[in-house]
């Protein structure tokens, strides 16, 4: 199989000075889809990494090679443009491209643009710290959470919708003697709201095993706010559920309907379904219950987060958000979970003394004595 030439930027310089290393291997949950090839890279004795792509991505083989470039540049110059809207807010919570540019390569010679863009190299992403089993203590995942729906928010206020929250696009950047700097990254499926990118028109533009249910039976909510922020309020509702339980709202929905039921084969309609998968919605909250922490300790915490689940991953894309909301508040406003991470963190701190103070006690006590309740 021919390579793309995206893959050939191995020991390369870029124009602005980035020597390229090794290419990453592609997981089964890969940053930057599968229309890309990421990089690591240094410059000045610093670790960098580049995301690269290139014609060669889309379309056939068979297609012109000027309509092949187009829509990969049009893909390419959205995403820069999604990350330059970032960075020209101060985003604090989403990754800052350093570097966007493009290498001509000669393949057969002829020369093939390669476009890339270029991000100051992250420790790790939530994924593989949650696979590799990394130290993350419950109140740090709750912190992990916070900055990724503060990053929610950033985006929103200005715009734009992510559609692809999962755990391998939140990565974490390490602070000297602080929590970890979790950033959301990876706006390559992201959508705007003045401004159409070509997959917009995509029922599901984001990873198909995270998705809304309604994405994934392609009858996505009309309206901005309903469909994208909307999207992004179930993602992320969802990577609440799979940070502390390992499961995803969407797989476990799926998993309890029959072979008849699932996307595929269904097709009378997402509103006839939905009285069934908010049944099999409903089951599933009730098996995350004990998966929430400090249950002991604070058994509001637990209360407090299902219903956050509840609110955020309801299958019915109108009835999404916080369900209080005046006419004039929009339900899906992230501003409104940055308070309930705020509240969460804050009983989470009061619960971890607590704990400390039990252990203190237990490790205190003669080896003889009964255990305090």
């Amino acid at each position: 199989m021919m390579r793309h030439p995206a893959e050939e930027l191995e020991g390369r310089t870029l124009a602005e000075g980035y020597v390229v290393g090794e290419r990453l291997s592609i997981t089964e949950d890969h940053t930057g889809g599968g229309f890309s090839v990421c990089y690591n890279a240094s410059k000045d004795g610093q670790p960098f990494f580049v995301k690269a792509t290139d014609l060669t991505f889309y379309g056939s083989d068979t297609e012109d090679l000027a309509v092949r470039l187009e829509r990969a540049l049009s893909i390419y110059n959205f995403e820069k443009l999604l990350l330059e809207i970032a960075r020209l807010h101060a985003m604090s919570r989403i990754v800052n491209v350093v570097a966007a540019n493009q290498i001509a390569l000669d393949i057969g010679g002829i020369p093939i643009p390669v476009f890339y863009l270029v991000f100051k190299k992250a420790e790790d992403n939530l994924r593989e710290r949650l696979m590799d089993d990394l130290p993350m203590e419950p109140i740090d995942r709750l912190r992990a959470l916070r900055q990724v729906v503060t990053g929610l928010n950033q985006l929103h206020t200005h715009g734009i919708a992510h559609q692809d929250v999962k755990p391998s696009n939140v990565v974490n950047y390490a602070k000297q003697g602080e929590d970890l700097d979790s950033k959301i990254t990876d706006l390559g499926r992201g959508s705007h709201r003045e401004h159409r990118a070509l997959h917009d028109s995509i029922a599901c533009a984001g990873d198909k095993r995270y998705a809304p249910l309604e994405l994934l039976y392609e009858e996505p909510a009309a309206g901005f706010d309903r469909r994208r922020l909307g999207a992004d309020a179930y993602l992320f509702g969802s990577l609440i559920a799979q940070i502390f339980s390992g499961v995803t709202i969407t797989q476990a929905v799926l998993a309890k309907l029959p072979e008849t039921h699932q996307p595929k084969p269904w097709g009378d309609g997402y509103a006839t379904l939905l009285p069934r998968l908010r049944e099999a919605f409903d089951a599933v909250v009730v098996e995350l219950r004990p998966s929430w922490p400090y249950q002991a300790e604070d058994p509001k915490i637990a209360a407090k987060m299902e219903l956050t689940v509840r609110q955020l991953c309801d299958p019915d894309p109108a009835r999404r958000g916080y369900p209080g909301a005046a006419s004039t508040v929009n339900p899906l406003d992230m501003q409104r979970y940055i308070s309930v991470l705020d509240a969460l963190i804050l009983q989470a701190s009061l619960a971890e003394r607590e704990k400390a103070r039990r252990l203190k006690e237990l490790m205190a006590a003669p080896a003889n004595a009964p255990a305090t309740a």
